[in-house]
């Protein structure tokens, strides 16, 4: 075998022994990654006797969400959840999310509106909205919800029962991501294919039994993540690991938030929302785009290299089987044997993560796809980055400078 014979079987090879070990952790986590703990009815009455329930307080911040603020308020306010507040903060909208979370709360008790101040330098708009939310929340419990998000019935006594029996003080929950278009289907489930390829489930509520305990304290933050769209928290917590002022400047707060969590040594744990929330995060292909550039490259904290990396890596496993497979078959080459089954586990893969989440296992063939999308979505955020291009997101700089009044 020569020089350029060997270069090409461990490019050909590489893909499968990174799937190979990916598949370990997808099927890991098809086990690990549960949805929320069932509250019977039986079980309810005989803990509330001896544990009341936790006082929640969900926490909505929104701006410009006009087509969902009534149905995610609609979904909360229909919980029968005995002891809940719902807090709706309309964050200076330039549409009717004010008109109409005033309508609501003036007909329900448990929902209050608050009106947005103005961002103090230095503050980005999500975490100041959050923090001006829970600045106003009695809450044994602390919510934070996306206003794009809907909760099925029962899922509050869902959360209760998670705290009080799980341990934990914080819970993040990953929404089942309502897709209508083909680049829904294409783009959306590849987020959740990355989280669950990569991070086992166990690891972000305890630490990995191979890892030495006295390395714990200083890597227990490698295993930190939360989907800012279900974060809940004790409100102790909260108010220990600094609240969103600790991530201020964050654009990804949910995991800046999920880091401070680890390092402060508090028990954090992620579910899968399957059964109990839903989220139709984008509805085009333009506003999946915008919705990521503000926040896919600083998801690697700008580190340039890291970023890099990651799309190599990407591009190499998941493109170039589908680039060498009509050569290898067509010419009969052996390196066939590598790369047919890179590309039956990549389809593989989206199948179980589409039965994890209930999508359409039609789309099982897609994520060649979606790596050039993200590929071009890369390119357009390094130079977003580096020539300090303004990005915008619903009409607001993504900047940590106060709001401009022009």
């Amino acid at each position: 075998m020569d020089y350029s014979e060997l270069i090409l079987w461990v490019t050909v090879t590489f893909p499968l022994l990174f799937l190979i070990f990916t598949t370990f952790i997808l099927l890991r986590n098809a086990l690990d990654f549960t949805t929320l703990p069932e509250t019977s009815d039986a079980s309810e009455a005989d803990s509330t006797k001896t544990n009341p329930p936790l006082h929640i307080s969900v926490c909505i911040p929104a701006r410009n969400e006009e087509p969902n603020i009534e149905a995610c308020l609609s979904s909360v306010i229909n919980q029968q959840y005995p002891s809940y507040e719902v807090l709706a903060l309309d964050d200076q909208s330039e549409d009717c999310t004010g008109e109409i979370i005033r309508t609501i709360a003036e007909a329900n008790p448990n929902v209050r509106q608050l009106s947005g101040n103005d961002r103090p330098s230095g503050w980005l708009g999500k975490p100041w909205a959050c923090r001006q939310l829970a600045d106003h929340a009695t809450g044994d419990i602390l919510l934070f919800l996306d206003a794009d998000c809907r909760l099925e019935p029962g899922t509050l006594d869902r959360v209760n029962t998670a705290f009080s029996t799980d341990q934990s003080d914080v819970i993040t929950i990953w929404p089942k991501q309502i897709l209508l278009t083909f680049w829904e289907h294409v783009v959306i489930p590849a987020i959740y294919y990355a989280l669950l390829s990569l991070l086992p489930a166990a690891y972000v509520r305890r630490k990995p039994r191979w890892l030495p305990r006295l390395l714990d304290p200083k890597t227990r933050h490698w295993f930190a993540a939360a989907c800012g769209q279900f974060l809940a928290f004790k409100k102790d917590v909260y108010h220990a690991i600094g609240t969103h002022e600790a991530v201020k400047n964050e654009v990804v707060e949910d995991m800046g938030l999920a880091r401070k969590v680890k390092q402060a040594g508090y028990t954090l744990r992620m579910y899968n929302g399957a059964d109990s929330i839903s989220c139709r995060m984008y509805t085009s292909q333009n506003e999946m785009f915008e919705g990521f550039r503000k926040n896919f490259f600083a998801g690697f904290n700008h580190r340039t290299a890291l970023f890099v990396f990651f799309g190599v890596i990407h591009a190499w496993v998941y493109l170039l089987p589908v680039a060498f497979f009509p050569v290898t078959l067509a010419t009969g080459s052996p390196q066939l044997i590598m790369v047919l089954p890179a590309l039956i586990l990549i389809a593989l893969h989206r199948l179980l993560l589409s039965m994890i989440f209930e999508w359409p296992l039609k789309y099982f063939w897609v994520q060649p796809l979606a790596v050039l999308w993200f590929l071009r979505l890369s390119i357009t955020t390094l130079v977003d980055y580096h020539k300090s291009r303004q990005v915008y997101w619903k009409n607001r700089k993504i900047s940590a400078d106060p709001v401009d009044k022009d």
